[in-house]
């Protein structure tokens, strides 16, 4: 375990803060952020650009994937775009944040059963995602 609840955990220019019960691992480059309860689970990966990540880049991303992007606000101001999707049941919500030349690719994966409690949880940790440089 690389994180604990309540900690500023930072990866490459993101941070953010894990709530309570939440625990955070990186393998293969990948971080994987796991509630207590739960059978769902957050991923986050980074991509670097040679220039600055713009609105399009991101709805690029939910193009990618077969989706639509919305504009998606967070409360640092970064710029992000979500999409869902299904697959074997399933769900996926996915954010695409930019920051600079970075982007940042988050998924919630969770059984569609329980995916609309899972998305309301998972919302809280996007929402605190913010340059590393800031502080809490």
């Amino acid at each position: 375990m690389i994180g604990l609840a309540g900690e500023a955990y930072a990866f490459g220019p993101f941070a953010l803060t894990l709530p309570e019960g939440w625990s955070a691992e990186k393998e293969d480059g990948i971080h994987e952020l796991l509630p207590e309860h739960g059978d769902y689970a957050l991923h986050l990966s980074g991509y670097d650009k040679d220039v600055p990540v713009t609105q399009d880049d991101l709805a690029a991303v939910a193009h990618e994937h077969g989706c639509t992007g919305t504009p998606a606000e967070l409360s640092s101001g970064l710029s992000a775009v979500s999409f869902d999707r299904a697959e074997d049941g399933d769900a996926f919500r996915y954010w695409a944040v930019g920051h600079g030349t970075a982007m940042l690719l988050v998924t919630l994966t969770a059984p569609e059963a329980s995916f609309a409690m899972a998305l309301m949880r998972a919302e809280l940790v996007v929402r605190s995602l913010r340059p590393a440089e800031e502080t809490v």
